[in-house]
């Protein structure tokens, strides 16, 4: 008489694996109506199908086999297709490798360095720029003594801010030698960025301020207004190749001099005129009245 136990466990464990391998083959295989990658990296295998358009929005997709039926659009991402079967057209605006969005320029816009950037760079630049909204709406006050401190004195905001920025290093290696200090170096540095923001909101609004003035003569622009378009210029500079270092730490260090000249009393800026007083006419007496 032979066991018939074993034999069903055999069975049964095949019966499992083969239910296994058919849910894989089920579940690679994924049909989409249409598809929005946003900040992420995404594969189109063999038996993917995208029943529509493809958008990819600061991501990458990666196409290898699937299947497209209608358009692929990317907006500063990446789209690549070692095999790949797109029904519609494709097309990528903000590229890094193609700017479509100017094709009617009359040069080849790839050969233009300030629109080969990457969407890191610009991630970047947005992410500062918050920051510095965000410090412009909690110390108002700061940003318009230290706009002051850049209006009236930009080449003493350039040599304070230089200064301080040398002088950084050797104020952290005393705070270490000091033992007790070393906790103050993460003030140190929290200070040095506050003071760094709080100059570059300074800076933008300045130049929001002189641009609109500049085209608009008759209009007095809100701070808000003018510290948004500072920083548009200001972050459309940084992103000039080969330059755009140069301009943006000449700009932290003016702004960080301009801050710290902001932090002391303002009456070594400002001298108030005294009028002279003129002694009166000698040989005249003045009689009370009775």
């Amino acid at each position: 008489m032979t066991s018939t136990g074993p034999r069903w466990i055999l069975a049964f464990l095949i019966l499992v694996c083969a239910f296994s391998l058919a849910s894989i083959t089920s579940a690679s295989a994924r049909d989409f109506p249409a598809k929005t990658v946003w900040f992420g990296t995404e594969t189109l295998g063999p038996n993917d199908v995208v029943n529509g358009d493809l958008a990819i929005i600061f991501g990458n997709v990666v196409c290898d086999g699937g299947r497209i039926t209608g358009d692929v659009r990317v907006f500063w991402g990446s789209f690549d297709t070692p095999d790949c079967w797109i029904g519609g057209e494709q097309s990528e605006v903000l590229s890094p490798e193609w700017p479509s969005m100017v094709p009617a320029l009359p040069w080849p816009a790839p050969s233009i360095p300030l629109l080969r950037v990457t969407h890191h760079h610009l991630f970047r630049s947005i992410a500062y720029s918050v920051l510095v909204i965000l410090v412009f709406l909690v110390f108002p006050m700061r940003v318009r003594i230290t706009l002051d401190r850049v209006e009236r004195f930009p080449g003493l905001c350039a040599a304070v801010g230089t200064i301080t920025a040398i002088a950084v290093i050797p104020v952290a290696i005393l705070l270490v030698i000091s033992v007790v200090g070393i906790p103050l170096i993460v003030v140190e540095i929290a200070a040095i960025f506050a003071s760094i923001w709080i100059g570059q909101g300074a800076v933008s609004i300045l130049i929001g301020r002189r641009l609109i003035e500049l085209i608009l003569p008759h209009t007095t622009p809100s701070p808000f207004i003018a510290l948004l378009i500072g920083l548009i210029v200001i972050g459309t500079a940084g992103l000039v190749p080969y330059f755009g270092w140069a301009i943006m730490a000449l700009i932290a260090l003016v702004g960080l001099g301009a801050t710290i000249l902001g932090v002391i009393n303002e009456t070594a800026f400002s001298h108030p005129i005294i009028p002279p007083q003129t002694p009166p006419p000698t040989g005249t007496t003045s009689v009370k009245p009775l």
